[in-house]
């Protein structure tokens, strides 16, 4: 959160794209060096479940080499095929990698380790015997690599989301995972969920402050940002009410932009203020919750104060914030939708 106030919502995105290039790029490095480094071993590989070595004859009839990059890795690498006989049924026709047999081996019967698993002779891995403590230190080694390119992976993943998302809605979306255990406090009574949308109002980067706009007691969230190229004045401003009905939504909203244009002042016309009324209830009517779902109102020909109105019904267990597009003021309508997306999470129960 704190590169995304200090650099903004492009650069920060800018930076999560780099890290998350430069960290794929590092996990295809780690991922060819460690197949490679894996193809140095010339024995039958780690004893996996189910599986135990056996002693086989192999005949080597012909080999090719591969490289310089190949299925094993960096370098070049003999590939043979060979007539692979087991203690038991009938002889195999098989390809051996890795160079563990190499043209010199050509007509000659090598003695090898196979490793089957199932019980049967038909998904074998093979190589040449090795010691116990050098089959153990494979099986270490192999799983160690393997995790480190999951974790590289998982961290391509978190840099995407961050660069996709936003700080403040990847922050809002991992805590929404936090509370996923049972059903949250934060959501279960209009006076909880109001607590929650203080604390993502902080999260985002707001000043919060405790206030009367119009006749309620209000949380107010402040912030000033960089947006479309022009500077935002953001007030999300959320009041909790019994019921809320279309009169009480307009009037509300009324309040708040009013609150907004007493203090950005005669800065609105040159700046863009965006207003958010929030009303978070136990029961909306069905007027109030269709005015969310419009592009509310547009002040100062549309250009310098937008308001969209939100309601969050705790019983319903549901947002209802505009969710469409506006033909004026686009610019700025994800912006809306990316504040809501943070200060709104879903009041479901978990």
């Amino acid at each position: 959160m704190l590169a995304w106030r200090r650099h903004g919502p492009v650069v920060y995105r800018l930076r999560a794209l780099f890290a998350m290039v430069m960290t794929l790029l590092a996990t295809c490095v780690l991922a060819l060096v460690s197949l490679s480094a894996l193809s140095l071993y010339p024995g039958a590989g780690a004893i996996r479940p189910g599986a135990s070595e056996q002693p086989v004859r192999a005949t080597v009839k012909e080999c090719h080499r591969v490289g310089p990059l190949s299925g094993y890795g960096m370098g070049y690498w003999w590939i043979c095929q060979a007539a692979v006989r087991h203690d038991v049924g009938p002889e195999r026709q098989v390809e051996l990698g890795r160079s563990i047999v190499g043209p010199d081996d050509v007509g000659q019967v090598v003695e090898l380790r196979a490793v089957c698993r199932g019980g049967g002779e038909t998904d074998c891995y093979y190589g040449r015997p090795m010691a116990f403590i050098l089959v153990l230190g494979y099986a270490i080694i192999e799983m160690v690599l393997k995790a480190l390119v999951i974790g590289l992976l998982f961290a391509v993943g978190v840099y995407l989301l961050k660069a996709v998302l936003g700080a403040p809605a990847y922050v809002a979306i991992f805590d929404r995972r936090r509370r996923a255990g049972g059903v949250d406090d934060g959501m279960r009574s209009v006076k909880h969920y109001l607590n929650v949308v203080r604390q993502q109002m902080v999260v985002d980067g707001c000043a919060v402050t405790d206030e009367y706009v119009g006749s309620m007691p209000a949380v107010v969230g402040y912030r000033a940002q960089r947006w479309a190229g022009t500077r935002m004045h953001v007030f999300a401003v959320a009041a909790q009410a019994d019921r809320v009905d279309e009169e009480r939504l307009r009037a509300f909203s009324d309040a708040v932009v009013n609150l907004a244009l007493t203090r950005t002042g005669d800065s609105r016309g040159v700046q863009t203020v965006l207003v958010l009324p929030i009303l978070i209830t136990e029961s909306a009517d069905a007027a109030a919750t269709s005015l969310t779902r419009t592009a509310y109102r547009l002040h100062l020909a549309g250009v310098a104060v937008l308001a969209q109105l939100a309601v969050a019904d705790v019983r319903a267990r549901k947002v209802w914030a505009f969710r469409g597009t506006r033909s004026r003021g686009h610019a700025h309508h994800s912006l809306i939708a990316e504040k809501y997306v943070i200060y709104l999470p879903e009041p479901a129960a978990r």
